[in-house]
């Protein structure tokens, strides 16, 4: 009489578990939000090109004429290491030629830890050859125009310069702490109203300074112009009713400028 075969189950053959597609789509979902992350911020970097390291104003900055710090007046150059950074509120970040709502410079002085601002008035006059203000000159010619003519009318030497909607100070400072691949999530709405001249690194390292100074908060007192005179073959001064940026005054406000000892 034939015996019944049994039937055994292979212990070398997968079973079905009900957990499979679960985990099955856990791994899809995360490889999707890789995917995701990686064009986002690959897509990040294409458009920090549009708003950091701009070359014009890079250009602005390489070679400021007559730029340099004079002493004199019973003032003396600071021997301590200031780094200068003009900032430039527009009222449309992308016109290219924008109207100027304010100018001031901010000076972080990384010797003794501290930071000044001081505004610089929209009416002087910086450009001579053809004459305007410095308002004017951001709406004929662009901001960096009014970063190297400024910077030439004041003897104030600019090592970056950002153009704003806004005051960016405390969006900059917001940043302290932060890492380059934060910024896409943390900065993305800042940086799209902005331009500069510095990379990435640089404006965090100006985000550590501008948080640990206080920077933000500081009081930015307006630089006081002084009116421009001519005078005659006969010796005789008269205003000519332009006012001119006071080059000594901002450069003390700034801590470029010390007393003499």
């Amino acid at each position: 009489m034939a015996r019944k075969r049994e039937r055994f189950d292979r212990t070398d053959v997968p079973r079905e578990s009900p957990r499979r597609n679960l985990v099955g789509a856990i791994v899809s979902v995360a490889a999707l939000l890789v995917a995701a992350a990686v064009v986002a911020f690959f897509w990040w970097r294409m458009n920090l090109e549009r708003v950091l390291e701009v070359t014009e104003l890079e250009d602005a900055l390489a070679y400021p004429s007559s730029a340099s710090v004079v002493d004199g007046m019973g003032y003396a150059v600071s021997p301590d290491d200031i780094e200068t950074t003009l900032l430039l509120e527009v009222d449309d970040i992308d016109a290219q030629t924008p109207n100027l709502v304010w100018a001031r410079v901010l000076a972080v002085n990384h010797t003794s830890g501290t930071a000044a601002v001081a505004g610089v008035p929209v009416t002087v006059k910086i450009d001579f050859d053809d004459p305007a203000a410095l308002g004017d000159v951001c709406v004929r010619s662009g901001a960096a125009a009014c970063a190297e003519l400024l910077s030439e009318a004041a003897g104030v030497p600019f090592d970056h310069v950002i153009v704003s909607e806004g005051d960016v100070l405390p969006g900059i400072g917001a940043l302290s702490g932060s890492g380059i691949i934060d910024l896409p999530t943390q900065a993305s709405e800042l940086v799209s109203s902005l331009r500069t001249d510095m990379s990435d690194e640089e404006v965090l390292a100006l985000a550590d300074d501008v948080a640990a100074t206080g920077a933000a908060a500081a009081d930015a007192p307006e630089v006081a112009p002084v009116p421009e005179t001519v005078t005659d073959e006969t010796g005789a001064t008269t205003e000519t009713g332009s006012w001119l940026v006071d080059g000594t005054q901002l450069a003390l406000t700034l801590g470029l400028l010390v007393t003499a000892a």
